[in-house]
């Protein structure tokens, strides 16, 4: 048996096994749409163009679940690390030091355990040159101009990349 409804503005087709099984569902559905309707949020239609759920002191959980069911859920850490912070604003050289140099030679000590043609490198916070021939390799392989400094460009590869084989931008 086969049922059809909106959800969403989007038509949804649903395979039951017999009428009970349908109606159970049916019931269901209806309790969340009463759930729904009894919530004072309102559709964007009724919002002046600056007035949104939130200004009506909503959080982000109801907001959710006003507009996709009651089983939405928000996920909290106590830590996210290994996040990739913004490029400096001053391009890395032989010479540089610092705490970004060291960020930048960790991210690509991790990218060269995925990249074996990558060196691995000391990441000691200082720029020297065994670090400027990994960021040549680096960008070598990436298809950047081969400089050996960690300008924009490049550092925001390193920063691209190390997301991938880190896999930091995949939930657990």
């Amino acid at each position: 048996m086969v049922a059809s409804h909106q959800l969403n503005g989007y038509q949804k087709d649903t395979i039951y096994a017999d009428r009970k099984e349908m109606s159970a569902d049916r019931k269901e559905m209806s309790a969340d749409r009463k759930e729904m309707s009894a919530d004072p949020i309102r559709s964007a239609a009724d919002f002046s163009p600056c007035q949104t759920a939130a200004d009506q002191g909503y959080s982000a959980i109801e907001i959710l679940r006003y507009f996709y069911g009651s089983n939405m859920y928000i996920n909290t850490a106590e830590e996210i690390s290994g996040v990739p912070s913004s490029w400096p604003g001053v391009v890395l050289t032989i010479g540089s030091s610092g705490a970004k140099v060291r960020q930048m030679q960790e991210q690509l000590n991790r990218i060269a355990r995925a990249y074996p043609a990558l060196p691995t490198i000391t990441a000691d916070g200082i720029y020297g040159p065994r670090t400027q021939e990994a960021v040549e390799q680096f960008q070598s392989v990436f298809g950047l101009p081969v400089t050996g400094d960690v300008d924009f460009r490049t550092w925001y590869k390193i920063s691209e990349i190390f997301v991938g084989v880190s896999r930091i931008a995949e939930l657990a």
